[in-house]
């Protein structure tokens, strides 16, 4: 979600990883597109498929993350405290309600750090 939203705010060119590479989340792309934005362009990559040397910054959404990144990066890595929606029990709408939550303090995180509208 965070990828789709700095893209949207059109502050800067992103790419996005996790410690893994993963299929699409379903709950993450209806929660981009209730905003009427497009789901990821691709299958999240895992991180070590990306030259963490190319970019100005790297945000980790994890402590996990952070610990990779900033032994490739050193001191341009920023944490940001984000919840892991997909771990949510419920039903179909509670389970939306918290990737909506993500999707919504990433975009706040997001017009903080690097100005512009997400939505």
């Amino acid at each position: 979600m965070a990828e789709q939203l700095l893209r949207a705010a059109g502050a800067v060119e992103v790419a996005s990883a996790g410690l893994i590479g993963d299929e699409m989340d379903g709950f993450a792309v209806a929660a981009l597109a209730e905003l009427g934005l497009p789901g990821p362009p691709h299958p999240p990559r895992a991180l070590d498929e990306l030259k963490l040397g190319d970019f100005d910054i790297v945000i980790a959404l994890s402590d996990d993350a952070e610990v990779v990144a900033r032994s490739a990066r050193g001191d341009s890595v920023e944490r940001w405290q984000v919840p892991d929606p997909s771990g949510t029990e419920g039903n179909r709408e509670q389970r939306m309600d918290a990737y909506r939550a993500v999707r919504d303090l990433l975009a706040r995180k997001i017009r903080r750090r690097f100005g512009g509208e997400t939505t």
